[in-house]
């Protein structure tokens, strides 16, 4: 869809562990507690779900050329995973929501705002509720860039947020 670049709001995301390459969890893709969250909140229709999320991820990996994918382990609703793009050599973020609705808002939303004070929207699939956006590194926040200048720090923010609006 669009080039992703790195944008000043990397320093506002909360940092993420990723499975390790050797991680036993890293061959099945899905982590004991997202799946006891999701089967919690969604029931039967959430175990399908998780059922089906394997070869859920092996096709969206095919289909936008993904490798090296490395799921997030402190999610709850969705499927999250830090991925290659093999075609590019760029890093992303594969989402795959349980709920396609809450999917259609954020690929909408990610769409209308096209990296401005956000992650940009590389692609997203409303049949299957993935979307693959802009990888942002969370960095530091801003407390670490302006200690002792809260309004500055504070004028930062307020002005990453005016952007989206």
């Amino acid at each position: 869809m669009t080039l992703c670049t790195k944008r000043s709001i990397s320093k506002y995301l909360s940092p993420f562990r990723v499975l390790s390459e050797s991680s036993k969890e890293k061959k099945n893709m899905i982590t004991p507690g997202f799946e006891k969250h999701i089967r919690n909140i969604y029931g039967e229709t959430g175990d399908t779900w998780l059922r089906k999320l394997p070869s859920l991820i092996k096709s969206i990996a095919q289909k936008w050329n993904l490798d090296n994918i490395s799921p997030l382990t402190n999610v709850s609703y969705s499927f999250i995973a830090k991925a290659r793009q093999t075609k590019t050599n760029r890093i992303a973020f594969l989402k795959i929501s349980f709920d396609f609705q809450e999917a259609f808002r954020e690929a909408t939303m990610l769409f209308h705002y096209s990296g401005n004070g956000c992650a940009q929207l590389i692609d997203y699939d409303q049949n299957l509720g993935a979307i693959l956006r802009e990888y942002c590194d969370p960095g530091e926040s801003l407390e670490v860039f302006y200690p002792n200048h809260d309004e500055t720090a504070v004028n930062i923010a307020i002005s990453v947020i005016n952007n989206l609006h």
